[in-house]
């Protein structure tokens, strides 16, 4: 599987460092906060494999992923930092740019999308420039895939809902702090499904024709406010 995303688009993130420059307060202490996400979802291409037809490769648009989170800070409980461990939510969704059958192009609309519930442990490491503080994290839980994907030419439906699979992701990023228990973060994630089966059936029809076994995998990136209480 090939990772078709180029290197421009990780820039996002980066408008966090804009605000290292300026006068920031203290940062957040120990305590409970909660925050909220958007940005970019650069989903992988998605090879889906039949035992008995023929491959489906689908491409995709450049999407979007919204979402938010409720955890726990334990700061400098570590020589070099502090852990936050939170419970998160997420949508993403990216519109189909090509489909493959066999390897030949065909006709298609649609497009994929994704809920996820995970809990993610995350290091904030001790600032290395002002209050520009680092963090790295991994995220475990449930998510479902959706794929709503029609052949055209060949009148099928291809995708539909699968089961809640296993799904991980791992995060890094920076936070700088804010006035009032504010903290802006920017961040790039790595997010895997493992296991998505989808399935073909004529446009109308709930009669299974073949099904298929597929990976789900996104990079993301993306920025949010923390609030702490």
């Amino acid at each position: 599987m090939t990772l078709s995303v180029s290197c421009n688009r990780f820039y996002f993130p980066a408008a966090v460092f804009v605000f290292a420059s300026a006068a920031v307060p203290a940062l957040a202490e120990d305590g409970p906060y909660v925050s909220v996400f958007g940005g970019a979802s650069f989903q992988l291409d998605q090879d889906s494999d039949s035992e008995t037809a023929a491959d489906i490769d689908v491409d995709f648009d450049t999407g979007f992923v919204v979402g938010g989170s409720v955890g726990y800070r334990f700061d400098d409980v570590l020589p070099f930092g502090g852990v936050r461990v939170e419970l998160e939510g997420a949508y993403r969704e990216n519109d189909a740019d090509e489909v493959e059958v066999a390897t030949a192009d065909v006709a298609f609309t649609g497009d994929n999308s994704s809920s996820s519930l995970l809990v993610n442990a995350l290091i904030d490491f001790n600032p290395p420039i002002a209050n520009v503080r680092p963090y790295l994290g991994i995220g475990i839980g449930g998510a479902g895939t959706e794929s709503d994907v029609v052949l055209t030419d060949a009148g099928l439906e291809f995708g539909g809902n699968t089961d809640i699979n296993f799904a991980w992701q791992a995060i890094a990023g920076v936070s700088v702090p804010l006035p009032y228990n504010l903290e802006l973060f920017g961040d790039v994630r790595y997010f895997r499904i493992s296991g998505v089966d989808f399935e073909t059936s004529a446009v109308g029809s709930d009669v299974i024709l073949d099904e298929f076994n597929a990976e789900y995998e996104s990079v993301q990136t993306l920025a949010g406010l923390r609030y702490s209480f």
